[in-house]
């Protein structure tokens, strides 16, 4: 019975680094009855077995009784098979025997888990030094194993680039280089990452090499590392020849034109992995989740060294890189420290968002770093790296915003914004455009400004909160030598003809001569509705749109945001099923009918994966955890015949709560379908946690400015605050409570006066639940006495609250009367009297 005719020639030559199946089994066990289940055999050791019942599943199969070698495969694996032996199973078969196999419905989910074990054992075995440099040598033998050895190599991937690379150093024999650069060159665009950190070799023939696969490539991602290495000191004029003719080929093959500086190639390329997207993704998935450093360290090991990172990370990493060779090479480009700052920001808001993920999942994590604890390492990991995105001070901060905007990346664009907040990083007299000037782009806080009008919201509400805890001059009025340096700036301005900034500070020296401060910025008027409309957000609803089309992708975003929604876009499956992974949690999903595969391999074959088409990516949304009661909708293009197809293939497939919706999007009929859905599901509780964390933000500035200095209309956000009195979080009320007192000490204290009977009436309903929490008890009591404390129901709370058990409490209420402008004589009388305090005999001592 023997079994060696099922070894396929690629196995026969790997066989020795392998171990390849031993396919013959002469004493295997006799073929089962058909239907019969086989019996495992105590006289054989189990590994023995699995290879005879492997050998007899495929004899079943050629022998056309498919349930029988179905049966046969799962004794096999029955007998716990180490992955090693599995793996040798499928080598022996080959690939086209296991897919013909696999299109008989019977056999189909045996040789799925069979194809799972191999492929963790091959995983394993080709990260295996021992296994590549094995491989490496069979390169120098026959033809069929040099093929062979090339195809594996190339299929190993980017952990045999470093012993490849070490290989055309360590050798005279051009013979054995060229079979590495032709191996190189087949693994395609998975080599050059770490092929362009080699470049840092000090080895000729090593950098040449390396640089003619670079050449052949013609990927211009290596045109930073080549011009790097093109401008060291050095080279031999032969290395200077291959490198010089590696950058035309590959500008050639690029149909580059007029190549740009070595500067500008490194600041493109970091801001193309900054922004992301799906060719990042594409490489992304090549990579396998490896950065690449030249290590010099060590004698005779690889100096191409992979460090492995969580995948989610690896775009902002790689672009970390760039930048800082970039700053090594070009130390005086001042355009790298934007980026820097816009990079760092992005790893610590990722990983700030996984981290709140983590907290929510129901599910067990898919892959290891999303585990929490490897979230947890990656938070504690970056824990000082705001630092360092602080060190780079305010105008390059403010131009990191502009990138990440620029990039659609707002939730670095909002960390970064927050990082502004801090007002001696900022210096807003610097940075910002006076009242009256306009936005100019001399002055770098101009960005701040526009982002008051930036169409997602959460950009408008952090430039808000941002720029009320920015005053400039707050310290108060100019001084004389203030004036004079006006003066001096006025006229190198006059000098040098710029009317923007001459009137800017034309504006800020007559104020001086005035003798008054220069105080507020453009813009500032839009500063206290805009955390007004904040404040709303925390009953706000996230609605995920997923369409192929940036158009449509626009088109909803502005649709749902003129209703209230907050909108996360995604152009494909894969980015939608990324983005449900992030915070905050989604109430709906509307997915593009129309969706079609556009991902591909490395090969250029389109992935064979179901969020690539619209009913696939449906089906995944519909049973994943995290969508949960959210409705889907599918929207139809405006084409009857293809909408009305596109109904009819949906139909029963969407949950009940969802349906359809037509393009072009129609913002009543979005707002209406979706509101409906949503009050027959229930809403994520994360979602409200993190809408919350908006509102609470907006309070706490809210309490920043000085009305009375500024002119600032905090009164413009009293109806705002007062309505968050509902809300279920208790900090955001304190807060809240906090800036609605602030807010009552400024002009508008007249518009904020008759909120005092929702303050008291609240204050009276919610008193048993207080005694839980005396810290928003005193919240209250302290907005009270700012708001009106002489009504009688405010005389009453203020009187019970002068008495309260809790020491707070207490103090709050006195604060209360003392700081109110409006408090009697005759109340005052009445709360002292309630309050003397009958210290007569305490220190008296003994008689």
């Amino acid at each position: 019975m023997s079994m060696t005719h099922l070894v396929n020639p690629r196995a026969r030559l790997l066989r020795p680094l392998a171990s390849v199946l031993l396919a013959a089994a002469l004493c295997a066990p006799a073929a089962a009855a058909e239907g019969e289940t086989p019996k495992t055999d105590p006289n054989f050791p189990g590994a023995d077995q699995a290879r005879s019942y492997f050998a007899e599943g495929v004899q079943q199969y050629r022998a056309g009784r498919y349930k029988e070698a179905a049966v046969s495969f799962h004794t096999a694996l029955k007998q716990e098979p180490e992955n090693k032996l599995v793996y040798e199973f499928y080598l022996a078969c080959g690939d086209a025997l296991v897919v013909q196999m696999q299109d008989k419905d019977v056999l189909d989910d045996v040789l799925k888990d069979v194809l799972r074990r191999a492929r963790i054992y091959q995983k394993q075995m080709r990260r295996d030094p021992a296994y590549i440099n094995l491989l490496i040598g069979k390169l120098e033998k026959s033809e069929e194993e040099r093929v062979v050895a090339s195809l594996e190599l190339a299929a190993v991937g980017p952990w045999a680039v470093p012993h490849l690379v070490l290989a055309m150093s360590d050798t005279p024999q051009e013979e054995r280089r060229t079979y590495c650069r032709v191996v190189l060159t087949k693994m395609g665009g998975r080599a050059v990452q770490p092929l362009s950190v080699a470049l840092a070799s000090e080895d000729q023939r090593q950098v040449r090499s390396v640089a003619l696969v670079l050449g052949d490539l013609g990927d211009p991602r290596a045109l930073p590392a080549l011009m790097r290495c093109q401008a060291r000191e050095g080279h031999e004029d032969i290395t200077k020849t291959v490198l010089a003719s590696a950058i035309t080929s590959i500008a050639d093959r690029a149909q580059i034109a007029q190549l740009s500086t070595p500067e500008e190639l490194h600041l493109a390329e970091a801001l193309r992995y900054f922004r992301g997207g799906v060719e990042v993704r594409d490489e992304l998935a090549g990579s396998e989740s490896l950065i690449w450093r030249w290590n010099t360290a060590g004698e005779g090991a690889a100096k191409l060294t992979p460090v492995r990172v969580p995948a989610y990370a690896w775009n902002e990493l790689v672009a970390e890189e760039l930048l800082f060779y970039g700053l090594a090479a070009y130390p005086k480009t001042a355009a790298f420290h934007p980026a820097l700052a816009a990079v760092y920001a992005a790893e610590v808001s990722e990983a700030q968002q996984r981290e709140r993920l983590a907290k929510e999942r129901v599910m067990p994590a898919s892959a290891g770093e999303d585990a929490a604890d490897a979230i947890a390492e990656r938070v504690a990991a970056l824990g000082e790296q705001v630092h360092r995105v602080r060190m780079a001070g305010a105008e390059n901060l403010c131009r990191a915003v502009q990138q990440a905007l620029a990039s659609e990346r707002f939730d670095v664009a909002v960390a970064l914004l927050r990082v502004l907040q801090e007002r001696d990083i900022a210096r807003p007299e610097a940075m910002l455009p006076a009242p009256g000037a306009g936005l100019n782009p001399d002055k770098p806080g101009s960005v701040l400004i526009a982002a008051l009008d930036h169409p997602e919201k959460l950009i408008r509400y952090q430039a808000a909160i941002t720029l009320a805890s920015l005053d400039p001059d707050a310290g108060g009025k100019a001084s004389a030598a203030e004036a004079k340096a006006l003066a001096a700036q006025l006229a190198e301005s006059i000098k040098k003809d710029n009317e923007r900034t001459n009137e800017e500070l034309i504006a800020k020296l007559q104020a001086v001569i005035a003798g008054g401060a220069v105080s507020g910025y453009q813009g500032s008027e839009k500063v206290i509705p805009t955390l007004a409309e904040a404040l709303g957000e925390w009953g706000v609803r996230v609605v995920l749109v997923v369409d192929p089309d940036y158009r449509m992708r626009n088109a909803a975003r502005a649709a749902l945001q003129a209703k209230g929604f907050m909108v996360i876009t995604a152009a494909d499956g894969f980015e939608a099923m990324n983005r449900l992974a992030e915070a905050p949690v989604k109430d709906a999903v509307i997915v593009a009918g129309d969706l079609t595969p556009s991902l591909k391999d490395q090969h250029g074959a389109l992935l064979d994966a179901p969020q690539q088409t619209a009913s696939g990516l449906v089906a995944m949304l519909a049973s994943d955890p995290r969508a949960a009661g959210a409705p889907i909708f599918v929207s139809l293009p405006d084409v009857p015949e293809k909408a009305a197809a596109l109904q009819t293939a949906f139909e029963g497939k969407l949950p009940a709560s969802g349906g359809f919706v037509g393009k072009p999007f129609d913002a009543v009929e979005l707002h209406d379908k979706i509101d409906a859905a949503l009050k027959q599901s229930q809403p994520p509780s994360a979602n409200q946690a993190a809408a919350e964390d908006i509102a609470l933000r907006a309070a706490i500035a809210l309490q920043q400015p000085d009305a009375q200095r500024t002119g600032l209309d905090l009164a413009a956000a009293a109806q705002a605050l007062s309505a968050t009195l509902d809300a279920r979080a208790d900090a955001l009320r304190i807060e809240s409570l906090k800036a609605l007192g602030h807010a009552a000490t400024g002009p508008g204290h007249d518009v904020i006066k008759p909120l005092i009977g929702r303050l008291t009436d609240v204050y009276g309903a919610q008193d048993v639940e207080l005694e839980k929490n005396a810290q928003l008890r005193a919240a209250f009591v302290f907005a009270i006495g700012k708001v009106d404390p002489t009504t009688e129901p405010a005389v009453a709370i203020l009187k019970k609250a002068l008495a309260h058990t809790d020491a707070g409490v207490r103090a709050a209420a006195a604060g209360a009367v003392g700081s109110s402008p409006i408090i009697t004589p005759e109340l005052l009388a009445a709360l002292q009297a309630q309050q003397r305090l009958d210290a007569r005999a305490a220190g008296a001592g003994k008689d």
